[in-house]
């Protein structure tokens, strides 16, 4: 916590000292008073005071409540104020702490929220397996990692060297009929199916993703950074009613965290929002920051949000798609499985 801005000369330490001079000027005096009795001529005659004695005994009271007295009770007022200052600290201390409890209350909540959202993901993909069309049932972590395998299957499919047009199943069925026509110890007959499927899978994208010829043909002469976000767009239109609502309530809470940081910093007081970022991160499965990277891609607040707070740092390029300059045009800085390993020995 910042100190507050004080007076520069009521300052705690200064008190202190103030109250501490003035108490031993007020020793001081006494002390030197008490030498000069000792050697001076004033005589105590035990209990049997007679009018001289009392007279003088009354005046030297006198003059040590007069000299001695305004230090000490100077030196009160300066302790005083000490107490004021440590007392309005504490009332400070406690009002920060209430704060902060209250935001972290709230942070773990949105946080739980978070997690909630995630459990009850249960989304839908289409896939080509065994040249067949199958339908694919995808809940909790698995959906993003499928989403991942998707986001790069329609990429493959829009920067494919021709425009493959949509799937269909006879088609699929001649094509696996021909391939186990041939003798399955042929050299090439593993590879035939794996390019087969790969060929239908596309095209069984195209189909469902809606990617068209004319689509294709725009994409022709952009970069490979604008294919790789138009193939994100494709998935994102087709599952916004998932991915949408749970990156909106990520991004919400790091604006939360954002907002309480700058509205503490007006106030000097530090706020450690790196902590509570790095929560965040540390709930989220690779996938789910591969996904992250490509959607802040489509929406620069959230990038910059998300560059800021360090979200992608540890999300291995290895997931994504691999292509040089598509990583330099995102701006946004990754390392690979083993530069992470290494990082993390160190």
């Amino acid at each position: 916590m910042k100190k507050s801005k004080e007076n520069p000369i009521f300052t705690k330490s200064n008190l202190k000292f103030m109250a501490a001079l003035s108490i031993g000027v007020g020793i001081a005096i006494l002390f030197v008073f008490l030498i000069l009795l000792l050697f001076g001529n004033y005589k105590f005659s035990g209990f049997n005071l007679n009018d001289d004695s009392i007279d003088l005994t009354y005046k030297i009271g006198c003059f040590l409540g007069a000299i001695i007295g305004p230090f000490w009770a100077l030196a009160g007022i300066f302790l005083y104020y000490t107490a004021l200052i440590y007392q309005k600290e504490d009332i400070r201390k406690s009002q920060i702490a209430s704060e902060i409890q209250s935001f972290e209350n709230t942070f773990f909540n949105l946080l739980n929220t978070q997690q909630e959202l995630l459990k009850n993901i249960d989304g839908h993909f289409y896939t080509f397996k065994n040249f067949k069309h199958v339908h694919l049932n995808s809940k909790k972590g698995d959906f993003f990692r499928n989403s991942i395998q998707l986001v790069d299957v329609i990429f493959n499919s829009l920067t494919n060297k021709k425009y493959l047009g949509y799937f269909d199943q006879e088609e699929a069925d001649y094509h696996e009929g021909i391939i186990k026509d041939r003798n399955v110890n042929h050299i090439d007959y593993e590879y035939d199916i794996k390019e087969g499927s790969l060929y239908h899978k596309k095209k069984l994208i195209n189909k469902h993703y809606d990617i068209t010829e004319v689509l294709w043909n725009e994409l022709r002469t952009k970069t490979e950074y604008d294919k790789v976000c138009k193939a994100y767009e494709i998935y994102f239109l087709k599952h916004n009613h998932i991915v949408g609502h749970y990156f909106r309530h990520l991004y919400n809470i790091i604006k939360y965290i954002k907002s309480t940081k700058e509205a503490l910093s007006k106030r000097e007081i530090d706020f450690n929002d790196r902590k509570y970022a790095a929560f965040i991160q540390a709930q989220m499965s690779s996938y789910e920051l591969a996904l992250l990277f490509y959607n802040v891609l489509s929406f620069p607040k959230a990038k910059e949000l998300i560059k800021e707070y360090k979200l992608l740092d540890n999300l291995p390029k290895d997931l994504l798609i691999r292509k040089s300059d598509f990583f330099e045009q995102s701006k946004i800085q990754l390392k690979n499985q083993s530069e992470l390993w290494n990082k993390q020995l160190k």
